[in-house]
């Protein structure tokens, strides 16, 4: 079976249903509005589980999570939503995998979730578990520009004294 998406007129990208604006252009949906679609083959529809999130995603709402919770959070969590957030950036990458991001950086921006956040220590590790089972399913195709952004983001965050071992999730 066939699924049909609606494309955003601004930037061409998926407007998942239901969303009041596009997750990568921020551009606000009208729902009167007649919009490109695309047909999507069966095969890449058994996204459910993680892109159930993908609605609390925002640009917006994951600089801010960074911000304020980059130290607790730890470098690792903080370059893996880094490594996502370029990924999302890059035009190499399926509907299939930008869907399979955006409901990890959305989980990763709710604060309560299997664990929450404010628990100090493991308030992050479900988060992390998040963001690796999304990134070990992709990273084949992530090129050294997107590693490069995203580690230069997390020094900026960090500072530039991390060391290299850091940078290393698997």
């Amino acid at each position: 079976m066939e699924t049909t998406i609606k494309l955003c007129p601004k930037c061409r990208r998926e407007i998942f249903p239901g969303t009041k604006f596009c997750a990568y252009c921020g551009w606000k949906v009208d729902p009167n509005q007649e919009d490109d679609e695309v047909i999507i083959p069966e095969e890449v529809e058994n996204t459910e589980a993680l892109v159930a999130y993908q609605g609390h995603y925002t640009e917006e709402k994951l600089k801010d999570k960074l911000l304020k919770f980059a130290k607790k959070a730890g470098i690792k969590v903080v370059y893996a939503a880094c490594l996502l957030f370029y990924v999302l950036q890059d035009d190499k990458f399926s509907i299939k995998d930008k869907a399979l991001v955006i409901g990890s950086l959305g989980y990763f921006i709710l604060p309560f979730d299997i664990i929450p956040d404010f628990l100090s220590v493991v308030g992050y590790a479900d988060d992390l578990a998040a963001l690796l089972f999304v990134l070990k399913t992709i990273y084949a195709n992530i090129t050294p520009e997107v590693e490069q952004k995203a580690q230069a983001r997390t020094k900026e965050l960090f500072g530039d004294d991390i060391d290299a071992k850091e940078f290393q999730l698997f």
